[in-house]
This record gives C-alpha cells, sequence and structure tokens, in this order.
C-alpha cells in the first residue's frame, strides 16, 4: 500500500487548510477525513498508538492559548485543532516515516522551520490571533517545533519497536 503515504499527506493537507479556514465549522468534514484514513490505513493500530503525539500538541498549544501567545475565538482550543493533531500525528507513520532516517539535527532544524511556518501561515489566515509581534511568534513556535519534531519522531521508533517487539514475543 506504498500509495497510502500520497493518500495521507493529502489526507493531512486538506485537514490543514480545513482547520485553518474554516476552525470553527470544519470539525465534521475532518472527523469524515479521519474515518477515510482509518478505512485505507494500511497501520491502523499502529496509527492509533500515535495518538499521544497529538495528546503532547493539543497541552502545548492549550497552554500556548493560555498565555495568548495564540488567541481563538472563544479563548479555548478549537475542536478542530484537536482534530488536526490527531491526523498529523498518524503522518508519522506515512509520509513523515522519513523522518526516522536522518540525523536527529536535521530534524530538529526541519522543526525550527516548517513548524513555525505552518502557525505563521494559519496567523496570516487569520485563523487566530496573536498580541506578539511577528518575530516574537516565530521565534517561540521555532524552539517548540524544534524540540518537539525530534521529540515526536523519536516516540514514533520507540513505539515501533515496542510493537515489533510485542509481536515477535506473541509469535513464540
Amino acid at each position: 500500500m506504498k500509495y497510502f503515504l500520497f493518500v495521507n499527506f493529502a489526507i493531512y493537507q486538506a485537514t490543514w487548510f480545513l482547520a485553518a479556514l474554516y476552525p470553527d465549522s470544519a470539525s465534521l468534514l475532518i472527523t469524515g477525513l479521519i474515518i477515510i484514513h482509518f478505512i485505507l490505513s494500511p497501520t491502523k493500530i499502529a496509527d492509533f498508538r500515535l495518538l499521544n503525539i497529538a495528546l503532547i500538541g493539543c497541552v502545548v498549544d492549550g497552554v500556548l492559548i493560555l498565555y495568548d501567545v495564540i488567541q481563538t475565538t472563544n479563548g479555548t482550543l478549537p475542536t478542530t485543532l484537536i482534530l488536526l493533531w490527531c491526523v498529523f500525528s498518524f503522518t508519522f507513520n506515512h509520509c513523515l516515516n522519513w523522518l526516522q532516517t536522518i540525523d536527529p539535527k536535521y530534524v530538529c532544524l526541519i522543526g525550527l522551520v516548517l513548524g513555525p511556518s505552518s502557525y505563521f501561515a494559519a496567523l496570516k489566515l487569520n485563523t487566530f490571533d496573536t498580541t506578539l509581534s511577528s518575530i516574537e511568534f516565530i521565534a517561540i513556535y521555532a524552539f517548540i517545533w524544534a524540540l518537539l519534531l525530534p521529540l515526536f519522531v523519536k516516540y514514533t521508533t520507540s513505539v515501533k519497536i515496542l510493537f515489533e517487539q510485542n509481536a515477535q514475543e506473541a509469535e513464540q
């Protein structure tokens, strides 16, 4: 099912745009995309095991909302952002799987650049607001994502190793 890498990428991109453009109303559509993901995914159980990534992401974003780094419509974590984090967690088994094969310092650099880019793009689309200058906003997210992305990749690798060990033990 190599084609699923492309399906996973398309589902993530669609989810990102829905969450960014319709943060208060796209939950049902994103839930549908998650259902499609699980119908088509060749690694349903492994994908489900990565939902801790979504939990961590939601906590981080929740703290940033609490401190007004992100200002949402009602001052809480939007459901669309929670769902986006879920879909993002699935990418580590599919379209972002390649991150496990590169040096962690490069993963850190990728997080440093792409994490803040995603949030800054959402900011510019008026998905949320901030009290910070653009430089402050980007610096905070660069720091966070330089830490988070390698952590998520390490977690994904650990879960896979644990999953494989459990499968081998079950066979014996």
